[in-house]
């Protein structure tokens, strides 16, 4: 029979890049081998990255809690903070489980880069798309394209950030890491950002190859 991994613990801090733009996913301490029809039932991960399910715990969950995880993945990258930051970790364990909300999804994303994120932040599991056809995504496919922009120790990227009239707005960088680093926006401290050719205020406090460090979770 088939398996499958499971992570369960998807977030920025387990995210890890390399001087070339490489993305490798880490720290698999809580990762389970599921088959395709496994329920797990046990209480993982970080809450405020958990599925709805995971909390609730009513009836099991599956692999479609690491798709729900790397939405709050995205949210993290985009505004340097965890979704549901505003709350303390019980609290916001009970709003994940309790409410029918999901996190706040920032007015400077792309038309398409909030379309991913409304995917994998569907409160009910079902309704969330496998990673083979997140991969099929145009937001996706817009991130693949940018990475044979590298170049030596420095890659550059295009945002996915917007400017105020709707179109999109580039951001150049050049970011220069001695090795593996992770990519919580709270963690890097060892970033440098430079050659940006519109107003940082219109732009979200992160690095732009996080942007496609889903295209590599999702593969």
């Amino acid at each position: 029979m088939k398996t499958y991994l499971c992570h369960r613990d998807i977030k920025g801090a387990n995210i890890l890049v390399d001087p070339n733009g490489d993305i490798k996913l880490a720290d698999f301490g809580m990762a389970k081998h599921i088959s395709a029809y496994t329920s797990i039932k046990s209480f993982k991960g970080s809450p405020y990255w958990m599925a709805p399910e995971v909390i609730m715990n009513t009836n099991g969950y599956s692999l479609s809690v690491d798709i729900w995880s790397l939405g709050c993945t995205i949210l993290e990258m985009a505004t340097a903070r965890p979704p549901w930051s505003q709350y303390e970790g019980v609290a916001a364990i009970f709003k994940i489980g309790n409410s029918k909300d999901i996190p706040d999804i920032p007015d400077h994303l792309s038309s398409e880069a909030k379309s991913f994120l409304k995917l994998c932040l569907q409160r009910d599991p079902a309704a969330r798309p496998t990673a083979a056809q997140l991969i099929e995504h145009p937001w996706v496919k817009d991130q693949a394209s940018v990475r044979s922009s590298r170049s030596g120790s420095g890659i550059t990227r295009d945002m996915f950030s917007t400017s105020t009239d709707g179109s999109k707005a580039t951001v150049k960088t050049s970011i220069e890491l001695s090795s593996y680093r992770s990519l919580s926006p709270l963690r890097d401290t060892n970033l440098r950002m430079r050659n940006l050719v519109v107003p940082a205020s219109s732009i979200p406090s992160i690095s732009t190859h996080r942007a496609s460090a889903m295209y590599v979770l999702v593969h």
